[in-house]
């Protein structure tokens, strides 16, 4: 995060704890007034700032002194938060004291280096467009495409730098869904809120708008996901590690400097894990441990943590019960880890600020405690088993917006019941313990919150549910192993909006024709995977089918012999992929003599192996 940003985005919390925390803050109101005004004369300076000058060494050293300031005053109000908590009146007395003189210290020192602000010629910064001029003197000159990657992302307001910077605290190579950047930028507080529109939208116009520039760019596979053009990516890296914005780890271990607010570790064995104790790290991000049992790391010096993000960590099976202590704790993700169970101090997180509150909550089939039902601001709650009384908990969560349960036999009845409480409900997903044997309940009788847009139901279906077909608001849909003997699609070609769709071992037909996909069906579907053992030959598409498909993508079908007739009239293609394709079919579809050529010729990119 740019020095402009970070001191936006705490002028934007001081004016929250002043509006929401007016009891605990009343001793101090007029001093973080005071502050507020000195943080919004210093982001005004920077943004008249000319970036060439930054390279000049005074001009960063001064820099170097307002960024480490403004820490300063989030370190002390992240404990003052922590240290209100308390019920005895007295202590509370001198904590508001202690940092009453904290805050007049540091105004002081505020004072003094906006009294030695840099010379600044405004007239030549706005006449050349602002940040964006610059972009010539960061990067060499013969690399143009960089060059005009940056000057792209110099001239965006301060948030959506900020936005991005996030983006490329993952491995270049690591596709992000919408929700993963949504969750993150909204638990760091840099979506900008707009009259009438939640943060979740606001996200989605960001990065509509990132992409529409070539900032980010779209990839599509088995789901659409975003990556930072890759020498954009390394340049942003190295920007945030000179600024010890976000240190990244991978395969030795680095010295982490004492300020590091933002840790990345990606790909490391046990020995490359570092010391993390006690430093100020306010987002954690781990991918890819495969053995992390490493002694001098515990969570507990990372008290003022807002974002624990740890993927692919393969050999623990329980969270450590100092997690639940993050009072400061709003984004929980722990995708593609085998966590088994989380801490029952883990209702502590609701916090003590609803703008520090846990709002993401992301497992992979995990147990929840008794309790989960208190944390009132979560927007996603994914990965958990729906048993015992965690059903009816989930009732009091009216509030959420993503859903993923693991489902019980003898609780579907309250959970139902729960689920049509979320009217706010934007995803849902539904699988069984055992996907390969388990026989799905959909929840009859049931009735799906009104603006649900993503659906995923893993395991068996004897056929599909009756609410199925009243989900006109569905863009994305995911049937995993259902195993069906009737064609879905009678069904789900009526869906108006449906963009994605995936049939993972959901249709056990041999062979497939022309009312798999009809004319007239499916009007906005892009996304097209199909994943079936039993699959053997699709004979026909009919010419106008399809109008809007832009990615077929055929998984686990290694008995596919025959691509349909049709094929060709659906321009709007871009990619096909086959994983595996089988011999005689590689034959077929080959370039030079393959007789079903013609049926791919037109797609500009083809994915296979054999």
């Amino acid at each position: 995060m740019g020095a402009e940003a970070l001191v936006k985005f705490l002028a934007q919390r001081l004016d929250y704890l002043l509006s929401k925390e007016a009891e605990n803050f009343s001793g101090l109101s007029g001093q973080i007034l005071q502050l507020k005004s000195k943080l919004d004369e210093s982001g005004c300076f920077i943004q008249t700032l000319d970036r060439s000058k930054y390279g000049n060494e005074s001009v960063r050293q001064w820099i170097r002194e307002l960024r480490d300031t403004i820490y300063d005053v989030e370190d002390l109000v992240d404990q003052f938060i922590t240290g209100a908590n308390v019920s005895d009146e007295s202590e509370k007395a001198l904590l508001i004291i202690r940092c009453g003189s904290d805050l007049e210290s540091i105004q002081v020192r505020l004072t003094q280096i906006l009294d030695r602000k840099p010379q600044c010629d405004t007239s030549a910064s706005s006449a050349g467009g602002g940040h964006g001029e610059s972009s010539s003197s960061l990067v060499d000159p013969g690399d143009q495409s960089l060059a005009l990657l940056v000057s792209e992302y110099m001239s965006l307001p301060y948030y959506l730098r900020s936005c991005l910077m996030y983006c490329c605290v993952f491995p270049v190579k690591c596709g992000l869904s919408k929700g993963t950047l949504t969750r993150i930028w909204m638990a760091e507080g840099i979506i900008q809120a707009k009259s009438g529109e939640i943060l979740e939208d606001v996200a989605e116009e960001y990065i509509e708008k990132l992409v529409s520039l070539g900032l980010l760019e779209t990839e599509l596979d088995c789901r659409i996901e975003f990556k930072v053009p890759y020498p954009l990516h390394r340049f942003l890296v190295d920007e945030m590690m000179e600024e010890n914005f976000i240190i990244a780890c991978s395969h030795s271990e680095p010295i982490i400097p004492a300020t590091a607010r933002h840790v990345s570790i990606h790909n490391c064995w046990n020995d490359a894990i570092p010391n993390l104790n006690d430093l100020p790290i306010r987002s954690l991000f781990v991918v890819g441990i495969r053995y992390w049992e490493h002694p001098k790391f515990t969570f507990y010096g990372l008290k003022y943590l807002r974002v624990l993000h740890l993927e692919w960590i393969r050999n623990m099976v329980k969270l450590p019960g100092e997690v639940g202590d993050l009072i400061h704790l709003r984004f929980l993700g722990l995708k593609k880890s085998r966590f088994r169970e989380l801490p029952e101090n883990v209702s502590n997180l609701y916090g003590l600020l609803n703008c520090l509150q846990l709002r993401h909550l992301l497992m992979s089939r995990c147990d929840l405690p008794i309790g989960i039902g208190r944390l009132k601001n979560l927007q996603s709650v994914k990965g958990v088993y729906a048993r015992g009384s965690i059903s009816r908990e989930l009732g009091c969560l009216t509030q959420l917006r993503e859903l993923g349960v693991v489902l019980n036999d003898y609780d579907v009845g309250e959970l139902s019941t729960s689920i049509m409480k979320m009217s706010g409900l934007l995803s849902l997903t539904l699988s069984v313990g055992s996907i390969f044997d388990d026989l799905l309940d959909t929840l009859e009788p049931f009735s799906p919150p009104p603006f649900l847009r993503k659906l995923q139901l893993e395991g068996r279906l004897v056929s599909l549910p009756d609410w199925l077909s009243s989900t006109e608001n569905l863009t994305k849909l995911r049937l995993g192993f259902s195993h069906l003997f009737e064609n879905p699609n009678a069904v789900l070609q009526f869906l108006p909006n449906l963009k994605q769709l995936t049939l993972w071992q959901a249709y056990n037909a041999k062979q497939i024709g022309k009312e798999f996909c009809p004319v007239g069906g499916f009007p906005k579907l892009e996304v097209l995977v199909i994943a079936s053992n039993n699959l053997v030959e699709w004979t026909e598409i009919e010419k106008g089918a399809l109008p809007s498909l832009k990615y077929l993508h055929f998984h686990c079908c290694s008995r596919l012999m025959i691509l349909p007739e049709g094929l060709q009239y659906v321009t709007t293609l871009q990619k096909l992929s086959l994983f595996p394709l089988h011999g005689d079919h590689a034959r077929r579809l080959d370039p030079e003599r393959g007789i079903d050529h013609y049926k791919i010729k037109h797609i500009p990119k083809v994915r296979f192996f054999e």
